[in-house]
């Protein structure tokens, strides 16, 4: 993706100072989730159950690796190898999907360990992991096909509503754990905000994407109206990603196995 119409300061703020806020909504994202990975570890170690809480620190690099390809290719026209954009696409959906996995896991746990669950919770969760991913992928495509964007860039968006559902159930934990310990503390709610910012971002992104294909060389006025919606995208994204890992890092001091 080039931009060559863009010079000064059209440039600063829709290619640098964007680029910089993709980078940090990317960077935080993964930072929130290595933040849950040690929440994780910790029970993983005390009950002697698999929780996958590496896939929460190995599998979010898919989505620095994706935003840093982006970045790469708006601020310098194109300069990354059809290999390269090939696998960070590809990894989208894959670091998604592994990262819900290991959040679900964790979820389940937690879950039997408040209501002496095993094989009923465990049954919950493979529905969970089954049927939830399948609804979005054939969700994302038909808005896909409906809006026009390519096969892989639907993908990509599929990896970022894949990270937003897993956000979504680490809220929701934390809202059980701060309803349960009766403390007035800001923090399910910044994970929240964090998924509604994640799934305004890729909506505003499929717009301004899909907008810009058919017109790109011919109207100058969508040709802007792109760039303005991937700004506000990775604003969103930004925003959602700090405020996350803000939330996420609260939910970490509250120390919930001390009496273990």
């Amino acid at each position: 993706m080039s931009s060559p119409v863009l010079a000064g300061l059209e440039r600063l703020i829709y290619i640098d100072i964007t680029n910089i806020l993709s980078l940090l909504g990317a960077l935080y994202l993964w930072l929130t989730f290595i933040t849950f990975s040690l929440v994780s570890r910790r029970y993983s170690k005390t009950f002697k159950e698999k929780t996958h809480w590496q896939f929460l620190v190995l599998f979010p690099l898919g989505l620095l690796l994706y935003i840093t390809v982006q970045a790469y290719d708006y601020g310098f026209g194109g300069g990354v190898t059809p290999t390269v954009r090939l696998i960070s696409y590809l990894l989208m959906p894959i670091s998604g999907f592994f990262v819900l996995i290991a959040t679900e896991k964790f979820a389940d746990l937690n879950e039997r360990l408040n209501t002496r669950e095993s094989k009923k919770s465990q049954l919950k969760l493979n529905y969970f992991l089954i049927l939830v991913p399948a609804f979005v992928v054939l969700l994302m495509l038909i808005l896909g096909i409906w809006v026009g964007t390519p096969l892989l860039t639907t993908l990509a968006y599929m990896g970022f509503i894949f990270l937003a559902m897993a956000l979504l159930r680490y809220s929701l934990i934390v809202r059980s754990w701060v309803m349960k310990m009766k403390k007035p503390m800001i923090t399910w709610q910044l994970l929240f905000i964090g998924v509604i910012s994640i799934i305004v971002a890729v909506i505003f992104h499929m717009v301004g994407y899909s907008q810009s294909i058919p017109y790109m060389d011919s109207n100058l006025a969508t040709y802007y109206w792109s760039f303005n919606c991937r700004t506000i995208a990775f604003s969103f994204l930004a925003i959602g990603g700090i405020l996350a890992s803000i939330g996420s890092w609260l939910f970490y001091e509250m120390k919930l196995l001390k009496k273990y």
